[in-house]
C-alpha cells in the first residue's frame, strides 16, 4: 500500500519539507563513500543508542541540581541527529516519499519555522518512546547461517520515520475530508480517504509492535506508533489554542 499523492491543492510551495527531504538525501550521499568502519563508528555517534542515552540520562539526573550544558547536549542531540541518518537507499527513499506526500498540507497549517520545529519535535518523541520500549527487550540478529540474542537497546536506531510518522498523526487529526491515491502492486490503484489510509499504517505499525516483529527485523515499530501519537497529540493541541488556523482554514480539493 503505497501512496502516491494526496487529491489537495497547495497554495504555496512547501519549502521545510523540500528542506528537509534534500538534508536527509545530503546526510545519506556523504557517507556512501566513507569506509565501512568509518560509517558504522559514525551511526553510533549521531544515531539513538538507548542504552547510552539511558545511562547518560541517569547520570545527568543525578547530578542535578549541577547543571552542566555539555552533559545535556550530549544527552539530547541523538534524538535529533539520527532523524537525519539512514542504513540504505530503500530506508531513505520510503521515508522522503511518505514526506513529501504528507508533509506539504501539514506545513501550511504549522508554517515553514513551526513545521520544523514540529517535526524535530515529533522525531525526538519517538526517538525517546522507542529508547524507553527496547531498553528491556533482546533483539535477534543473524550473523551468517547464525541467529544471535543482542542486548536490547544496544542498537543504534537511525531514520526520519519517527518524525514522519508524527507528521501522518498530524495530518489524520487535520484533514479528516483528504483522500489518498493509493497504489496496491502490483496491479490496482485507489482513491483512499486519507483517514482509512492512516488508520490501517497505524494498526499495521501497532501490530508490529505488539507481535514483537521488531525484534526479528530492523523496523523500529515504536518510534512509528510513538511519533503518530506525538503528531496527533501535537495537532489536537493547535487546534485548541488555534483554532481559526488549525481548523477553519482550508486547503482546496483538486
Amino acid at each position: 500500500m503505497i501512496p502516491l499523492r494526496d487529491q489537495q491543492r497547495l497554495p504555496r510551495v512547501p519549502w521545510t519539507t523540500l528542506l528537509l527531504i534534500a538534508a536527509c538525501t545530503f546526510f545519506y550521499l556523504a557517507d556512501l563513500g566513507a569506509d565501512p568502519v568509518e560509517r558504522a563508528r559514525h551511526i553510533h555517534r549521531f544515531g539513538l543508542v538507548p542504552r547510552v542515552q539511558a545511562r547518560l540520562f541517569h547520570e545527568v539526573w543525578s547530578a542535578l541540581p549541577a547543571f552542566s550544558l555539555q552533559d545535556w547536549a550530549a544527552l539530547a542531540r541523538p534524538f535529533f541527529t539520527s532523524v537525519f541518518l539512514h542504513g540504505g537507499f530503500g530506508h531513505l527513499i520510503g521515508n522522503v516519499w511518505f514526506l513529501l506526500v504528507f508533509g506539504h498540507n501539514v506545513e501550511y497549517r504549522f508554517g515553514h519555522l513551526g513545521f520544523l520545529a514540529f517535526f524535530l519535535g515529533c522525531g525526538a518523541a519517538a526517538g525517546a518512546i522507542h529508547a524507553v520500549l527496547s531498553l528491556d527487550d533482546p533483539v535477534l540478529r543473524s550473523i551468517g547461517f547464525l541467529v544471535v540474542e543482542v542486548e536490547g537497546g544496544s542498537l543504534p536506531c537511525i531514520g526520519a520515520s519517527g518524525a514522519i510518522a508524527g507528521v501522518l498523526g498530524a495530518y489524520f487529526v487535520l484533514f479528516p475530508r483528504a483522500r489518498v491515491l493509493t497504489w496496491f502492486p502490483p496491479f490496482f490503484v485507489f482513491v483512499l480517504p486519507a483517514v482509512a489510509f492512516l488508520a490501517i499504517w497505524f494498526v499495521l505499525q501497532y501490530v508490529g509492535l505488539v507481535g514483537e516483529s521488531e525484534a526479528f527485523t530492523n523496523v523500529a515499530y515504536g518510534a512509528h506508533v510513538g511519533g503518530f501519537l506525538a503528531g496527533m497529540a501535537i495537532a489536537v493541541t493547535a487546534m485548541a489554542v488555534s483554532p481559526r488556523r488549525f481548523v477553519a482554514r482550508g486547503v482546496a480539493a483538486v
